[in-house]
């Protein structure tokens, strides 16, 4: 069962806001006191898409300016 402990529109808010500047689900559940999959629930039914971060590649700047310049 999905823990109910954000209930406030303006938490909701907040964590679409986080979500949406890059904030992981891990990250924003932390700050609330809710695990990961909380969040990822909260943002769902809230219909915002959720991606699986944990596979996703990060390139530095520089490697993209060197490998496409």
């Amino acid at each position: 069962m999905i823990n109910c402990k954000i209930t406030k529109q303006n938490d909701i808010d907040n964590i679409i806001d986080l979500y949406k500047n890059g904030f992981s689900c891990t990250q924003i559940g932390k700050q609330y006191n809710v695990t990961g999959n909380t969040i990822s629930s909260l943002l769902k039914r809230n219909g915002i898409s959720v991606i699986n971060r944990q596979n996703t590649i990060s390139f530095s700047k520089e490697d993209v300016i060197k490998d496409y310049c």
